[in-house]
């Protein structure tokens, strides 16, 4: 017999399925090796569920810049949003118009030691903006150590309770590392 209980004669696939012993047993989409039938053949199908969902998880984790990631809201505090902030301090810091303008979610102990080498025990929720421009050091305090007096790289830190700039860091790159403390979204400041 042949599909679905009719005369009509059997596909390659089950002619070859029927010749290696699996008569009366329909082939799947993907046929399992040789050593994962019989017995193993469950174990077989969830090893390769397995191995199948780390690998989207590892694609997606792993990809800063994917579509789902640029997609994510900037925070706001009422009124006040992380793009005012980021230009208030913009200006502030002697560019009107900075470009490639990032932010990420992380915590202080986490982003102190990669901006300015300094450790911390405070695990306070922070955002981190940066963003590129021509930048002199911002008026009155705020400087985190080794920071520049004047840099084409300005890096906030921007209390995620309450949209305050609790820190800044003046550069001319992106301190190596920053960008793997949280995924990085594109932060528009066009509209301000």
């Amino acid at each position: 017999m042949g599909r679905g209980g009719t005369t009509e004669p059997p596909s390659e696939h089950e002619a070859v399925w029927e010749a290696e012993g699996g008569a009366g047993a329909r082939p799947g989409p993907i046929a399992l090796p040789a050593g994962l039938r019989g017995k193993n053949k469950v174990l077989g199908w969830i090893v390769s569920a397995v191995v199948v969902a780390l690998a989207v998880v590892v694609y997606f984790v792993s990809r800063p810049s994917s579509p789902l990631a640029r997609s994510v809201a900037p925070p706001t505090w009422g009124s006040l949003t992380l793009a005012h902030v980021a230009l208030v301090e913009a200006k502030a810091a002697g560019d009107p118009h900075p470009t490639h303008v990032t932010w990420l979610f992380t915590h202080r102990d986490q982003v102190l030691p990669v901006l300015s080498g300094t450790r911390t025990s405070a695990a306070e929720a922070d955002y981190v903006v940066s963003m590129s421009g021509r930048f002199q050091a911002l008026p009155g305090s705020g400087a985190l150590p080794g920071s520049l007096p004047n840099g084409s790289r300005l890096i906030l830190l921007v209390r995620a309770f309450d949209g305050t700039v609790t820190g800044w860091f003046l550069t001319d790159q992106v301190p190596s590392g920053l960008d793997q403390l949280g995924v990085v979204h594109t932060l528009s400041l066009g509209g301000l």
